[in-house]
């Protein structure tokens, strides 16, 4: 994979333990598609229902297909409440994100041709114009991009107590809250203006989250003594 480097390539076969089962999510992403069409173009023909949420689902799925299956965070089964198998390994923060975040990013651009063929699809039944579907579809699309920050971080979260410390619990709420404000106004504002200034915004806030969660992980402000999350199968 020319898009990482050797040692980066080497930490992601050992967070996949080489079973990514990456093929299998996709798979899903497509029945799921095909599923929603379906589901689409069923409640508009007989029941007129609007159904915006669909897309919505949609571009949650698409988002979601793009998160691996990483192993690596996970914990062995034994007695007691276990770190995380990749802290047994001299493997920094942002070796972990960087290989995370750039296998999402492209198995998340891999998708977008899919979501292209199901907006073709989907322009009749679910009546999109061309001009509707490109106004708010590029953003969305960008949308999706930037999200693949917060899923390159979550699984290093999943893997710690950082939810447990109630000043870090509270920024992360005001986090979540900003991001998903500026990501609101970036997509249905029209004004070119305001795309721009939200979108600068918001490139700013993931920016800064992620150095700010970089900086508390690398000061050891975290046990990486999760919760309950284990791989089954492995010697105890």
């Amino acid at each position: 994979m020319r898009t990482l480097t050797a040692r980066e390539l080497t930490i992601a076969e050992f967070l996949v333990a080489a079973d990514p089962k990456w093929t299998r999510k996709f798979r899903s992403f497509l029945i799921s598609a095909a599923v929603l069409l379906l589901l689409a173009r069923f409640l508009i023909v007989y029941s007129g229902f609007d159904p915006t949420f669909l897309v919505f689902m949609g571009v949650y799925f698409l988002i979601a297909q793009s998160a691996g299956n990483w192993r690596g965070f996970a914990t062995v089964s034994a007695t007691g409440q276990q770190p995380p198998l990749y802290s047994f390994h001299p493997i920094g923060f942002w070796e972990l994100f960087r290989a995370v975040f750039k296998i999402n990013t492209l198995r998340y651009a891999l998708s977008l041709p899919v979501v292209g063929l199901v907006i073709l699809l989907a322009a009749n039944p679910l009546k999109l114009s061309l001009a509707s579907a490109i106004l708010y579809g590029w953003r969305i699309v960008v949308l999706g991009f930037l999200a693949q920050i917060i899923l390159a971080i979550a699984p290093i979260s999943a893997a710690s107590n950082d939810s447990n410390r109630l000043g870090f619990a509270a920024a992360a709420v005001a986090f979540f809250l900003a991001v998903a404000g500026i990501g609101g106004v970036f997509v249905f504002v029209t004004s070119p203006a305001l795309i721009i200034a939200s979108l600068a915004a918001l490139c700013v806030v993931l920016a800064t989250g992620a150095m700010f969660y970089a900086r508390r992980f690398n000061r050891g402000r975290f046990d990486l003594i999760p919760v309950t999350k284990t791989v089954p199968g492995l010697p105890q």
